[in-house]
């Protein structure tokens, strides 16, 4: 029971474990070749020959559009905008087929932000020694009755600490499935590019990619800041000697046990608005 303990008052002293986060430290193709392939593959195979329909539709839009200008007189200008529309029509070409390249290098962008954040030290104030381990000693000496309070006490926090690391890794999960869902659909929103009454929907695409994308970037910093935050309060707040009294320090310090999960699952839920409001998504 006293291993239980000191392993609860760890997890209480650190907060979501740092190697929670490691996945999002890798691109998508990094994180599951398999399933990054069979996006590609389906985006191939499926989206691309739709992608192909709707530059041809656009393309002979603008085109009857140009064309009705020269019929109506302005030669000159008709001939410049069929250029101008054949020159557009090149660029997304060139663009919807190296889709999928476009948004690696938003992934390239996002995962050099997350290894730079999770390389920081901004934790000055978090104890180089977790706080279960600094009490090895006290609790180990305490009494079965004493260790079954302590341990009656800390139990729902720390179980609140499990469940949101739980939640920070099903958040990963669906992060990088989303990222898989949007790379099977690349090319396709950024066709509608080519014309002024839909180039919101690609625009809107690649906004929500980066979104998501970012995502791992700003849960990485939430962690580490809270990890900040909690450490500092323990290492301010409480005070470890050879004599601590463990049952007293628990019970003074619930608060501070109760305040951590609450901070996490704040910042972890608000981790979202944050990273739709860095790329202007609404």
């Amino acid at each position: 029971m006293d291993q239980f303990i000191i392993a609860m008052l760890n997890t209480l002293s650190q907060g979501a474990s740092a190697g929670t986060t490691d996945d999002l430290l890798l691109n998508p193709a990094a994180y599951n070749a398999t399933l990054y392939q069979a996006a590609v593959d389906l985006h191939q195979a499926a989206v691309v020959p739709i992608t192909a329909l709707v530059l041809a539709i656009i393309a002979v839009l603008e085109l009857g559009s140009n064309a009705a200008r020269m019929d109506s007189g302005d030669g000159q200008m008709g001939v410049r905008q069929i250029t101008v529309t054949l020159i557009k029509v090149a660029i997304l070409l060139t663009i919807t087929s190296q889709a999928t390249l476009l948004l690696g290098g938003i992934d390239e962008v996002v995962t050099r932000i997350a290894n730079s954040a999770n390389g920081l030290n901004v934790g000055a104030g978090t104890p180089t020694t977790p706080l279960g381990d600094q009490l090895t000693d006290q609790v180990e000496s305490l009494g079965i009755t004493d260790q079954l309070t302590v341990l009656i006490i800390l139990l729902i926090p720390w179980l609140a600490v499990a469940i949101i690391s739980g939640v920070v890794i099903a958040m990963i999960f669906v992060r990088f499935l989303q990222l898989y869902l949007m790379t099977t659909f690349a090319s396709l929103p950024m066709a509608f590019w080519g014309h002024q009454e839909t180039k919101s929907i690609g625009t809107n695409y690649v906004r929500a990619y980066a979104a998501i994308a970012l995502h791992g970037a700003v849960l990485i910093i939430a962690i580490k800041l809270y990890q900040a935050s909690i450490g500092a309060r323990l290492t301010q707040g409480i005070t470890v000697a050879p004599d601590t009294d463990v049952f007293a320090l628990v019970t003074d310090n619930i608060g501070q046990f109760f305040l951590g999960p609450l901070i996490l699952g704040l910042l972890l839920f608000g981790s979202v608005k944050v990273s739709r409001a860095v790329v202007g998504e609404a």
